[in-house]
């Protein structure tokens, strides 16, 4: 039951930075996106930082990648949920 919750929100996580992908090409700061990112990763409470947030705008594609490691007690045993989430999208 402890791991449901955990998951949930790194899909949710992982829907918020595929929309902001697919829409960055209407977005010209990539800092907005950023914070937008980062900001959505505290109010689900994840253990991400900052510096596990990248961002590359190229000419053709926008790639936003996001990393974190989630430790979950089971009380017999402690279970390790890891994110590495990358996603592409193109720019028009």
């Amino acid at each position: 039951m402890k791991i449901i919750p955990v998951r949930v929100n790194a899909y949710e996580f992982r829907d918020f930075i595929q929309e902001e992908c697919r829409f960055a090409a209407t977005r010209n700061n990539d800092e907005e996106i950023y914070k937008r990112i980062f900001d959505k990763a505290q109010d689900l409470r994840l253990p991400l930082d900052k510096k596990n947030i990248h961002m590359e705008r190229t000419t053709h594609e926008m790639i936003i990648s996001a990393k974190y490691e989630q430790t979950i007690d089971l009380k017999f045993t402690k279970y390790v949920y890891k994110f590495d989430h990358e996603e592409r999208a193109p720019l028009f």
